[in-house]
């Protein structure tokens, strides 16, 4: 075996003891090798093992991906070099931020926009014609606020999530997540029987369909390539991407929990839990997805400052006593 494949080995070996999702892994490894391919062939460094790599060169590697890529690219791509030199033991010691390797700091503003419900009916009607399996993927997604991903892998939910909204009025979305972490995603209730028709729709077009959209390979990634092929054909393009379903979601549940009269730290924490980002996400919620909406967020007193802030110390005392 020769040295590159060694190295090609060693990064497939830390790179699966990093865990995390499939589509996680596969960048970090394709992001790993881009690295060592760069290390060898521009630098000219000899390199045996991943652990010897040299940490100062990691400067001028971000250098050299300034010249192609966004600050935000920048920052996944060294994050997840770094992440794979710390599991090989390089001491990333003075090297281990964004600001010390000299990347500019990325823009979190969202680059999407929520889709218009005036031309969701529409869109439906077109994707129907394409592919029926189209047609159930994205309504799930603006009506549960679905990542793609998961849309594609609700086959096997779909049932239980039925009963899930009649009884929890959320569903338990286990497969597709990022991080294969799972969740309970809260229904939007004005639209609760609509979502109801939809599932049934859907298991009932899968008793006649192994999969809601069927690629040429049979497996989950032609699977992901006719989904986009196909989306990219309805025009879901740039702004009103599929993931702008999200947007649209988020921004009607964001309605509904202002017109429950729920607090503006609550209603920010609940939405980024039922996306999936956790609840502590609230400011990145706040800029991406509801930005349209934010101003409608009742403002926070100065009392729920103060017991926020309470509950912020009350919980480090006891997680320093735990």
């Amino acid at each position: 075996m020769g040295i590159r494949h060694k190295l090609e080995h060693q990064i497939s070996v830390f790179n699966r003891q990093l865990g995390g999702a499939y589509a996680t892994r596969e960048q970090r490894g394709r992001n790993g090798r881009q690295f060592v391919s760069w290390y060898v062939d521009t630098l000219g460094r000899r390199l045996r093992r991943l652990a010897d790599v040299d940490p100062s060169t990691l400067p001028e590697y971000a250098a050299h991906l300034s010249k192609r890529m966004t600050p935000g690219s920048i920052q996944t791509s060294i994050g997840n070099v770094r992440s794979l030199l710390r599991a090989a033991g390089v001491d990333l010691t003075g090297y281990d931020t964004s600001r010390a390797l000299g990347v500019p700091e990325r823009n979190r503003d969202g680059t999407k926009l929520p889709f218009p419900d005036e031309r969701f009916d529409e869109l439906l009607v077109r994707a129907y014609e394409m592919d029926p399996g189209m047609y159930h993927s994205i309504k799930m997604q603006r009506l549960l606020g679905l990542r793609g991903l998961e849309a594609l892998m609700s086959g096997p939910s779909i049932e239980r999530w039925i009963d899930e909204i009649q009884y929890l009025h959320s569903v338990h979305v286990t497969s597709g997540t990022k991080g294969g972490r799972p969740r309970f995603t809260d229904i939007l209730h004005g639209r609760a029987t609509e979502t109801q028709v939809a599932l049934r729709e859907a298991m009932e077009y899968l008793q006649h369909n192994k999969h809601l959209i069927q690629g040429k390979g049979g497996d989950l990634e032609s699977a992901r390539n006719r989904y986009h092929a196909l989306a990219r054909k309805l025009d879901m393009t740039g702004e009103f991407a599929p993931h702008s379903l999200r947007y649209a979601w988020a921004c009607e549940k964001a309605r509904e929990l202002i017109d429950l009269g729920l607090g503006r730290r609550e209603i920010l924490s609940f939405l980024s839990t039922c996306l999936g980002h956790g609840e502590s996400r609230g400011r990145w919620i706040k800029q991406v997805y509801i930005a349209g909406v934010v101003h409608l967020l009742p403002r926070p007193t100065r009392l729920a400052r103060r017991l926020y802030k309470l509950l912020q110390k009350l919980d480090r005392v006891q997680t320093e006593e735990t």
